[in-house]
């Protein structure tokens, strides 16, 4: 039974990578789509890139409560 599962899986994967091939196929067929997928995709990089020299620099302040010269 556990064949079975694991069967049933693989050909749903499968399935859905034959899709998402097709979809890909038929956007880039349409004048202008890959280009929007490529400068998309260079955008996320650029942010990703982004997101991780902000968190890099990012200063945490601490701001404390009590009182120093008790």
């Amino acid at each position: 039974m556990g064949d079975k599962v694991l069967n049933n899986r693989e050909d749903q994967l499968m399935s859905k990578e034959e899709e998402y091939k097709d979809i890909v196929k038929g956007l880039k067929e349409n004048p202008g789509i890959a280009d929007l997928m490529r400068i998309y995709s260079d955008y996320q990089k650029i942010i990703q890139t982004s997101n991780k020299y902000l968190q890099a620099i990012q200063t945490k302040f601490t701001v404390s409560t009590s009182n120093s010269s008790e």
